[in-house]
């Protein structure tokens, strides 16, 4: 089967707890009256069944059905069925957000890239004054990342995190905008 927009489609994270709606539109599909069903597999097996709604298909999950699901990395699959014809339409990967209604004390909702930057941060805090590289105490040797070394890897991180927040933000995540002004001559 030939469908043009299998790279067109993307379905968003799913937050758990929250309504999940997704809406897919199917260009030159060669299919009568297709069913549409997005498999996720990850920590846990979701499938979602798409409603047609005139020329789309909606994907839809109530709150109290997101509620359950594990969050973490899922890969999905969304297929196309007509009778005995089964066509991938799309594939891709996307993130179950826990719920933090249903987090507990001492939730920790930093991404592993903040915890980077911030164990880095304090190992160079501590560091400042430290100025051994490597030393050895009979026959045991330990070495030491130098300062060096640690601010490349801070700067590194700073910008991951940086462009995780302006994501989750709604901001630009490529850095501010360069504005380009074209004079005639």
């Amino acid at each position: 089967m030939d469908f043009c927009g299998v790279e067109g489609i993307i379905l968003p994270d799913i937050q758990a707890g929250a309504t999940y709606q997704a809406e897919v539109r199917l260009w030159r599909n060669p299919l009568v009256n297709p069913t549409l069903t997005a498999a996720f597999r990850g920590p846990q097996v979701i499938n979602i069944i798409a409603s047609p709604v005139g020329d789309s298909f909606v994907f839809r999950v109530e709150a109290t059905d997101t509620a359950p699901y594990l969050p973490g990395s899922y890969w999905w699959e969304v297929t196309a069925t007509s009778g005995t014809d089964v066509s991938i339409v799309g594939k891709g990967q996307n993130q179950v957000i826990a719920s933090l209604a249903a987090e507990t004390a001492g939730y920790d909702g930093r991404t592993p890239a903040q915890i980077a930057l911030d164990s880095i941060n304090a190992l160079i805090e501590n560091r400042a004054t430290s100025d051994q590289m490597r030393y050895r105490i009979n026959n045991r040797e330990l070495w030491r990342q130098g300062i060096p070394d640690l601010l490349k890897l801070r700067a590194l991180y700073m910008g991951i995190v940086r462009r995780e927040k302006a994501k989750l933000s709604g901001r630009n995540r490529f850095g501010r905008p360069i504005y380009v002004t074209f004079n005639e001559r």
